[in-house]
This record gives C-alpha cells, sequence and structure tokens, in this order.
C-alpha cells in the first residue's frame, strides 16, 4: 500500500506477515543518497520481496542533515530498519565513481584510477575511496563516499556489505539482457542525475552518470550519447528505470526524440508481495538487484 500522510515516506510497502519479531532469514537492503533514502526487505526461504520503503528529499542534504534524517526514518520504521539481519546490503547512490578493467586494477592504486576522472575537491579528505567487483565484466567499480556516512552506517549495522549504486544497476541489466545479442540500452533516472548503460548482452560497451537540473540537459546528454555511439533514435529502444512517472515531463520530451521508449519490470529472480502492485515496475530497479552484489 501507499503510505497516508501520517508518515512522510513517499513510498511504503509492508506485508501483512511481518509482525514484530521479524525474522532472520529476511535480508535488508538499503540505498542511500543525498536526496533520497530507500529500504528493501526480502525473506530469503520464500525468495520474496515483503516490505519496501521509499523517502524523497525537497533538495539535497549535507552530511549532517542527512545523518540525521536517516536516524529518524530509523525510529519511524522500527523493528523493520533495526539491527537484527544476517545480512544488510547498502549502495551509496549518485557519488562520483569510475570504471577500471580487473587487468589494469591495483588496490593499492585506488587515488590515481580515481582521480584520472574527477577532480580532486577540497572535501576530499573527508571522504573514502572504496571499490566494488564487477563479476560479469570483470571489472572494479571505483567510488568516493563521505567519510562520516561510511562510519554511520558501519556503526549501526553489524553485518554490511557496501556497493556504488551503479554496481547493482550495470549487474542487473547485464544479468537481464545477458542472451540478447543486440545492443540494450537502458537509462535509471534519480532526481538529479541518471545513469546509463550501453550492452550487446553480457559485453558493457558504455557506462557514465549524469547530473542534470532541467528536462532538456537530460535530453541533450542523452542524445549525445545516442550521437557518440551511432545509435538511430528511431530504432535503438530505449529501456527506462528509476523513479521517473511515466507520464513526466522527462518522459512526454524524450519521447519526441526516441520513439521507442519501455519501462523495465521487477527483477523476475525474486517473488514480490502484493502491495508492490500498487508501485510502479520500473521503480527501485537497482535496489532489488543488490540481490546479485552478495
Amino acid at each position: 500500500m501507499i503510505t497516508d500522510k501520517k508518515s512522510d515516506a513517499w513510498i511504503s510497502v509492508v506485508d501483512e506477515s511481518i509482525n514484530a519479531d521479524v525474522s532472520r532469514i529476511m535480508n535488508l537492503f538499503i540505498q542511500c543518497s543525498s536526496n533520497f533514502f530507500s529500504a528493501a526487505l526480502i525473506d530469503t526461504d520464500r525468495n520474496k520481496f515483503v516490505a519496501l520503503f521509499d523517502y524523497r528529499f525537497p533538495y539535497p542534504l549535507s552530511n549532517d542533515d542527512l545523518t540525521e534524517k536517516i536516524l529518524q526514518i530509523f525510529e519511524q520504521n522500527k523493528p523493520l530498519l533495526d539491527n537484527h539481519y544476517d545480512s544488510v546490503v547498502l549502495s551509496f547512490c549518485g557519488f562520483n565513481n569510475t570504471l577500471v578493467p580487473d587487468v589494469f586494477f591495483d588496490a593499492d592504486r585506488l587515488d590515481e584510477f580515481y582521480y584520472a576522472n574527477h577532480q580532486r575537491q577540497s572535501t576530499e579528505t573527508t571522504n573514502k575511496l572504496l571499490f566494488d567487483n564487477l563479476r560479469r565484466i570483470s571489472a572494479r567499480n571505483i567510488y568516493s563516499v563521505p567519510k562520516s556516512l561510511f562510519d554511520f552506517f558501519n556503526s549501526w549495522y553489524s553485518n554490511l556489505s557496501i556497493f556504488h549504486g551503479a554496481t547493482p544497476f550495470i549487474e542487473g541489466v547485464l544479468t537481464l539482457h545477458k542472451n540478447t545479442s543486440e545492443r540494450t540500452v537502458t537509462v535509471n533516472i534519480q532526481n538529479t542525475y541518471f545513469e546509463m548503460v550501453v550492452n550487446q548482452g553480457g559485453n558493457l560497451l558504455y557506462y557514465n552518470k549524469f547530473n542534470f537540473m532541467s528536462t532538456e540537459d537530460f535530453i541533450y546528454f542523452l542524445v549525445f550519447v545516442y550521437e557518440q555511439l551511432e545509435m538511430n533514435p528511431e530504432s535503438q529502444v530505449l529501456n527506462i528505470a528509476g523513479t521517473t512517472e511515466k507520464n513526466s515531463a522527462i518522459i512526454v520530451l524524450t519521447s519526441k526524440y526516441i520513439r521507442n521508449l519501455q519501462f523495465v519490470q521487477r527483477p523476475s529472480f525474486a517473488f514480490y508481495s502484493y502491495g508492490f502492485d500498487e508501485v510502479a515496475a520500473h521503480y527501485h530497479f537497482s535496489l532489488y538487484n543488490q540481490f546479485l552484489c552478495v
């Protein structure tokens, strides 16, 4: 069910089978950025998602304000978000990252790899460099996150696995289209940024993240990639994930430039409680696909 006005959650779904004694056989998936927080519970015995929470913030929050907001969310959703799970998977979303093939990767050179693509900021001394293993393409995803957020989540959860939001998105797209021979284009649209993956079967051809402030910015970056990769907007289907509405200004304008749009479905490797039927299927694609990362 979509939550009522007593909570400031944008989306809240809780299966009736969940009681006050939350089972340890459930795993908790979390995604966090400066302007949203989402979480999902999967019952591993039934391989079924049984709860979903999504909070959207009107503007990007500072690290301190974000921590305070997350604490409020934890308090609102006791005991579902407490520290009693055998596995908690967290993705930091929207933060800068870079991909490096395994053959070139060296864990002692994270700074060198990361700052080859990103300018060093004055706040970098308070950030932490991490990396994920992209198993399907034999590459590493190197990224920077605020150390205060990293420490906060590690102090709250004892069985925590951390990833960048691009990792489950890329792994999910490659898994979905692993038996597809033609080129596939997928975007994951969030409030202030979108990620774009171009793949051919299990081969990743292109990944990037773009920050945008307007619908026109979004179209500019999207069309630019189509042109650079010599993809025909009349024939190349654009698959859409993320939390944009199907009748939003972005989708309406995109349909004028890209002829064929289709919205992704929830991953088929799991089942979903009936309450998820009220949530658009293309929402939370990367959140669900954290299942593939552990």
